[in-house]
């Protein structure tokens, strides 16, 4: 899955990044919708976001990061639960509502340093 840039690719990225703060396993495009309208209120201010279309291109993807949910017509759920810890990891939005990808150099500060062991 890639992060890429453009007007679609922005409105995709800002559904990548609502689908990793999503808490419950199973997750509809309204619960997305709800989610994006809450965290990018600036540009999420049309009438149609698509996320439906969105979550298709998703689980239709190369490896398919969601999949329809087994459970009830109209649910998603990732097809591997890392794939949600790594969105979390790897996505940041800024003020102006932008979503972007941290690079590798980037995610290496946020894992902390191993443990004195001399002071146990």
């Amino acid at each position: 899955m890639q992060n890429v840039t453009g007007a679609a690719a922005k409105r995709r990225n800002q559904a990548l990044y609502a689908l990793s703060q999503m808490e419950r396993l199973d997750f509809s495009a309204q619960d997305i919708e709800r989610h994006m309208r809450r965290e990018f209120p600036v540009t999420t201010n049309v009438q149609n976001l698509g996320v439906g279309t969105i979550l298709k291109y998703f689980a239709e993807s190369s490896p398919p990061i969601i999949a329809p949910s087994s459970i009830s017509n109209g649910l998603y759920h990732f097809t591997n639960p890392i794939y949600r810890v790594c969105l979390r990891v790897m996505l940041v939005k800024d003020e102006k509502e932008n979503v972007t990808r941290l690079d590798s150099p980037d995610l290496s500060s946020l894992i902390s340093a191993p443990a004195d062991d001399t002071n146990v």
